[in-house]
């Protein structure tokens, strides 16, 4: 009888915790690290790449993510990139950085089902469009020689006078 209690005991305590949450909960995970990007581009756009852990298929938790994601105002589109056997999958959001931003995808995410995915990292990507630069904020605007353009004309410079001397 006691053996059968053992084995009884030990197999709850298996089950409770091997059927826990396989990805880290909102309360546990670390924080998503975001790094950004700023290219120049044909049309301006803000684009959100998305690593995520915790999917098990394309259809279902894929789709429910995309789905959550497009329901929040200021989101224009997402498409995943989902790879059976991966560690993390890639949902890319692109948003108007006016009425979104990334820290609000990310909550989106690691709270849907109880906090099955967890965002590990985000690149944002803001493409600027060629043209935008004409008129734009004195951010824009040429700031003079660069340094090591004038060391170059400076060393060029030098050469010759050089030679000529």
């Amino acid at each position: 009888m006691k053996t059968l209690a053992a084995i009884f005991s030990t197999g709850l305590l298996l089950f409770f915790t091997a059927c826990g949450p396989s990805a880290p909960t909102a309360e546990t995970a670390s924080p998503a690290e975001v790094t950004r990007i700023v290219v120049t581009g044909d049309e301006a756009r803000t684009v959100a790449v998305m690593s995520i852990s915790g999917m098990t298929c394309a259809h279902g938790c894929g789709g429910k993510i995309q789905q959550d994601l497009r329901a929040l105002e200021g989101v224009l589109s997402t498409d995943l990139n989902y790879a059976d056997g991966r560690d993390a999958n890639v949902v890319s959001v692109q948003f108007d950085p006016a009425r979104m931003d990334e820290q609000k995808l990310i909550q989106c995410v690691n709270g849907i089902a109880d906090g099955q995915y967890h965002v590990m990292a985000v690149e944002v990507q803001t493409v600027k469009p060629a043209s935008a630069s004409s008129g734009g904020s004195e951010m824009d605007q040429p700031r003079g020689m660069d340094l090591d353009v004038f060391f170059q004309v400076f060393n060029l410079l030098s050469s010759f006078l050089e030679l000529v001397s």
